[in-house]
């Protein structure tokens, strides 16, 4: 239960930030990505193509399950697909990333 009080969190805190100033600001979220099943990989190198192509967002946030089972080459391969993003990124890991079993 507390992936969902720090995502909660940190969406406060910056929202708090934004609504002290005058200008607002965009952000992306992605979750559940899943490197390491059929597509997961190739998903998140899309997305993280698309995110660098907008030049309106401010950061990243990926909440939860980024790998399909937490192994060190799945969190190897999803950083390394996460290193060419453009924008700073915030990670809030879930279950599938800390070797995640049936």
């Amino acid at each position: 239960m507390r992936m969902p009080v720090r995502l909660a969190l940190f969406i406060f805190f910056f929202c708090s930030v934004a609504g002290a100033q005058t200008a607002s600001f965009k952000f992306a979220w992605l979750t559940d990505t899943h490197v390491g099943s059929t597509s997961g990989a190739a998903d998140l190198e899309l997305s993280v193509r698309d995110i660098n192509a907008n030049d309106d967002l401010a950061f990243v946030v990926l909440s939860g399950d980024i790998t399909e089972m937490g192994s060190d080459a799945q969190l190897d391969l999803a950083k390394s697909i996460l290193d060419s993003l453009r924008k700073p990124y915030y990670i809030i890991h879930g279950n599938h990333d800390t070797n995640w079993s049936a």
